[in-house]
């Protein structure tokens, strides 16, 4: 019903994206090595560790 009714006064939403990019991919630092290689379960405590900066 809204959207009929706009489409017939000619009214157009904005539309927003969906995510914004907040990393880029194209930079000069180092990278390192995936030494978890996802494997997330740990067969006793305290064998991995990690953070995210």
């Amino acid at each position: 019903m809204v959207r009929r009714i706009r489409e017939e006064h000619g009214i157009k939403c904005r539309r927003h994206k969906r995510f914004k990019v907040t990393m880029d991919s194209n930079h000069n630092k180092m990278v390192y090595t995936n030494v978890l290689d996802q494997q997330f379960d740990a067969n006793r405590p305290n064998k991995s560790w990690g953070f995210y900066l």
